[in-house]
């Protein structure tokens, strides 16, 4: 749950009002409360068909590649760097989308990391999906100025994009939005390896 809420429900439990609060993990969480809230709105039909659309666009495994993954690494906050782990439906968008997630072999929803760590890391991309933070507010030049960064794989080449939180942070349909996002990326970083063999 997001820091706070717990005391929204402990109200909501308080005042003996219904509610459903959902907590996703992975991806196919997100799918199973998408059902559910649409069943409990009254329109079961409705979900389905959205759960079906989604896993239509977003496939159940990883594309096959001849080589290894581009590793992307998304932030989730600039200071410190949050980065999400293994429980996390964004390790499972970085998979489908045919990425690797550096900090996927955590069993953790999220972490702050190091410099160390993200040198460590060497993520060919870092994807800036800062949490309540408008798009047009993102900053790249922050991540571009980290002096620890300078020669992570993902800065030499000039990779640092923004994806809107909304996209990413948030268990819902637009998560169709940041895979496409995702995908577009690690396809721009597969174009540029096979073009400069």
């Amino acid at each position: 749950t997001v820091p706070g809420h717990e005391q929204v429900i402990a109200k909501l439990e308080a005042a003996r009002l219904p509610f459903f609060a959902p907590e996703p993990v992975s991806l196919e969480d997100v799918y199973d409360d998408i059902a559910q809230i649409a069943a409990r709105l009254g329109v079961a039909s409705r979900g389905a068909e959205l759960v079906a659309e989604l896993r239509r666009e977003i496939p159940e495994q990883a594309p096959a590649r001849a080589e290894g993954a581009p590793r992307l690494l998304v932030e989730w906050w600039p200071k410190p760097v949050i980065v999400p782990c293994r429980l996390s439906w964004v390790h499972d968008l970085i998979e489908r989308a045919g990425g690797e997630n550096p900090f996927g072999s955590r069993s953790l929803k999220s972490t702050p990391i190091t410099d160390d760590e993200a040198r460590l890391a060497a993520p060919d991309a870092v994807i800036m999906s800062w949490c309540g933070v408008r798009l047009e507010k993102y900053r790249p030049e922050i991540v571009y100025r980290r002096p620890a960064w300078q020669e992570i794989p993902a800065l030499t080449a000039r990779r640092v994009f923004a994806v809107p939180e909304a996209f990413l942070g948030r268990p819902g349909p637009r998560l169709l939005d940041g895979f496409r996002a995702l995908r577009r990326i690690v396809q721009s970083i597969e174009r540029f390896s096979a073009s400069s063999i």
